[in-house]
């Protein structure tokens, strides 16, 4: 009895001091984990040179695929890493590059997504504001949806009406609807085509 009572008493202060430096070990390995996140970044920033310095027809979505990989394991590391957002940014940027070289629209979704999880997941970065501007941006000019672009423009203008890219965002709203408001250009060689078909349908009829 007196043994077991001796065990537990061993157990119970083996178990309070890990508590008492649990805290101290977490912090190490924070610290750690920021260390290693850190490597990877500047081997990530690397990496991007030298995927950028290459000619565009030379390049694969596999040499993408390796940087992004690199990128995304810097904020799974270590989230909280003061340079994190400048991963998470290169991520997106990489997408949309990869996105308009291969002509990929889930590569331009992939980035809408990865500025999303920026704002989200980083409210403090710097980059939040015009990350929100981006996703306007990649819909108008490479989705080619007018309509998320306006709504995406109009959330930017709600948000930060006095930003610098306010104006741009304006403009960018008044393009959209000047374009909507315009007649198009398709509807009368549509109308051209169908005389065409029906006037070489009567010619048939009367050989």
């Amino acid at each position: 009895m007196k043994f077991g009572s001796r065990a537990a008493k061993r157990i119970a202060l083996a178990l309070t001091l890990a508590c008492a430096l649990a805290p101290f070990a977490h912090a190490r390995t924070v610290k750690q984990k920021k260390q290693a996140a850190s490597v990877m970044l500047e081997n990530a920033n690397r990496l991007r040179d030298n995927l950028l310095g290459t000619p565009e027809s030379d390049r694969e979505h596999k040499d993408y695929a390796k940087v992004i990989d690199l990128y995304r394991k810097v904020y799974y590391t270590a989230p909280s890493l003061a340079k994190a957002d400048i991963a998470v940014l290169a991520v997106a940027e990489l997408l949309d590059d990869e996105g308009r070289i291969f002509n990929d629209p889930k590569s331009f979704k992939d980035a809408i997504g990865q500025l999303a999880f920026l704002r989200r997941e980083y409210p403090g970065s710097k980059h939040r504001v015009e990350a929100l501007f981006t996703i306007g941006e990649i819909y108008r000019d490479d989705l080619k949806d007018p309509e998320q672009a306006k709504a995406t423009f109009q959330d930017y203008l709600k948000h930060y009406p006095h930003s610098q890219l306010a104006p741009k965002a304006m403009q960018a709203i008044a393009e959209i609807d000047s374009a909507g408001d315009a007649p198009s250009p398709f509807k009368k060689k549509g109308t051209k085509a169908q005389r065409g078909q029906q006037h070489s349908r009567g010619k048939g009829c009367v050989g």
